[in-house]
């Protein structure tokens, strides 16, 4: 089996700004172990400078994708960082009864792209040593799931093409995999819908 590895991506604070340094502090390290695919999960303030970097950051990555967690807002606000059309944007569903529901918080934008499952059993370790699960809601939990299909998809291309996929043949093979669970086709809730991987052959 593959070797996987999670890395942290660094991030400066100042006040409600928040910067991630993906070319300055990321870029070396992304090149130098091939990573693929990263999920970003805080808000950003993004002007047409800083999304402007990003794209041509990841554009000239190739086959690097962003995925960045739409906020918890609903129709009041999201992520600014979503303005950026080189990084995904995922909202999030829960499952019900066997449907999949989108979440009344996840945030509405027309930059959101898919979504994704966010409800997952989460442990704790309080300083008092006792060990206890919650339930946690919210994008930052969607993010990582679609993030981590990504990271399937690629296995597989690498497989058997011996690379993995460009960003723009893994959006429109998301895109081809997609369900509906909002309005029909493109929605500003839950994007293209939610992906379904189908099975390797």
């Amino acid at each position: 089996a593959r070797l996987v590895q999670l890395s942290k991506i660094s991030r400066a604070r100042t006040g409600k700004d928040c910067y991630c340094g993906l070319e300055d502090d990321c870029l070396p390290y992304i090149e130098e172990y091939g990573i693929t695919s990263v999920f970003c999960s805080f808000d950003m303030i993004c002007d047409k400078y800083l999304a402007q970097k990003y794209q041509t950051v990841i554009d000239g990555l190739g086959t690097f994708n962003m995925f960045v967690a739409a906020g918890n807002d609903s129709s009041t606000d999201y992520v600014e960082l979503a303005q950026c059309d080189a990084v995904t944007t995922v909202g999030a569903y829960y499952i019900q009864n066997n449907k999949a529901i989108p979440e009344d918080f996840s945030s509405t934008t027309e930059y959101l792209d898919f979504a994704a499952p966010d409800r997952q059993v989460v442990k704790f370790a309080k300083e008092t040593g006792v060990t206890t699960y919650g339930k946690q809601t919210g994008t930052s939990f969607s993010a990582p799931w679609l993030c981590g299909m990504a990271c399937l998809v690629n296995d597989f291309f690498i497989d058997k093409t011996g690379k993995p996929l460009t960003h723009e043949a893994m959006m429109r093979f998301f895109r081809d995999h997609c369900v509906d669970i909002g309005a029909e086709g493109f929605d500003s809730k839950t994007g293209h819908g939610m992906v379904i991987l189908p099975e390797p052959s």
